[in-house]
């Protein structure tokens, strides 16, 4: 089934553009988590020789709005419920974009239940001593799909692979590698059974300057912890070439671990760390001096495309699964340790 949208114009006239929960009704307190206040919806219908027609959209006694398909089409004004206070109390409204954009973030018992993660051996840092076992992070997207990074420790999953995935309490399932995308960096499991629980929100409307928070396992230990930044840039450029890629980037601090981690916002999952910028081959006395300049940023891919990606899979054949646009710039590639250029689509063991 295609993902759902509506298009809500929120206070102050901005606009937003909503996904719907699959399967379900509308709720009140979803609508209200995205749009703080709110308490209804209604249409406008202007008509340029009559005053605005205005049409509620209903809400039962469970909060429940009904809409048809028709309503789904059309752009929802929000009602905010009113309020009686004195000009220097806080509304219950937002009057700006900016309250929506600093609410809080979710800990981590709140979204604990989308964050498993995949046991990988690795030889050991020091010499003569056995491999370790280490944790990376998959996120799930819906009730069936989870994503992970590609690079690193994750290029030997080959499609059709079968894996073995845990939950953040350690209880284990099987899922089949069903796509994998080298230029975006992410890979799609599909659980082989119905899983408990399903997926979360998928937020995909980005505000710069917007906190958000990855809960990535750059622990000693592999468990689960937070970090948190802003959003940088809006699938924007990378560097002063103007290097187009794909991706959001932003400010979090990341370590190895925290690759394939989900990145949230306060309503939702805007998709899965996949790396970091790193110095550029300088000198170290020009590194320090350039410090500033060169400051980290995480890449973000976002859980709106690879839902997209998730639809096609199920609907299309391989070949004509989800085609993006230009990937990372070199230097970026470098440090994700994939391939600096281009192979050929018909041999992955060309060297580069």
């Amino acid at each position: 089934m295609d993902m759902r949208y509506l298009n809500l114009c929120c206070a102050d006239n901005v606009p937003m553009r909503l996904t719907l929960p699959r399967n379900e009704p509308l709720m009140l307190d979803y609508l209200q988590s995205v749009c703080p206040g709110a308490s209804g919806l209604v249409i406008k219908d202007a008509d340029p020789n009559a005053n605005p027609k205005i049409t509620t959209i209903y809400l039962d006694a469970k909060k429940k709005f009904y809409l048809t398909e028709e309503d789904e089409k059309k752009t929802l004004h929000v009602v905010y419920k009113g309020f009686h206070r004195s000009a220097s109390a806080t509304p219950d409204r937002p009057t700006s974009p900016w309250m929506h954009v600093q609410r809080e973030l979710p800990l981590i018992d709140s979204v604990s239940e989308f964050c498993f993660y995949l046991k990988k051996e690795v030889s050991s840092d020091k010499e003569n001593e056995p491999k370790k076992e280490v944790k990376t992070c998959v996120t799930r997207l819906n009730k069936r799909y989870f994503a992970t990074f590609y690079h690193d420790l994750h290029k030997d999953f080959k499609e059709g692979n079968e894996v073995e995935i845990f939950s953040n309490d350690d209880k284990a399932f099987k899922a089949t590698c069903k796509f994998i995308n080298t230029l975006w960096d992410f890979i799609l499991f599909k659980s082989n059974e119905d899983v408990k629980g399903d997926g979360p929100h998928i937020f995909d409307v980005f505000h710069l300057g917007e906190r958000i928070i990855l809960y990535g396992r750059a622990t000693d230990d592999g468990r689960l912890a937070p970090e948190e930044g802003i959003i940088n840039s809006i699938e924007g450029y990378w560097d002063k070439e103007k290097n187009h890629a794909t991706f959001l980037t932003g400010t979090i601090k990341t370590g190895r671990g925290d690759s394939g981690g989900g990145v949230f916002n306060h309503s939702g999952l805007l998709g899965i760390n996949v790396g970091n910028t790193q110095f550029k081959d300088f000198p170290y006395s020009q590194a320090a001096r350039e410090a500033a300049e060169f400051n980290s940023r995480n890449y973000i891919i976002s859980a709106r495309d690879m839902a997209a990606a998730v639809e096609q899979v199920e609907g299309t054949k391989k070949k004509e699964v989800h085609r993006p646009g230009p990937g990372p710039p070199p230097i970026v590639r470098s440090c994700m340790g994939l391939p600096v250029k281009r192979g050929r689509n018909d041999d992955d063991t060309e060297e580069y």
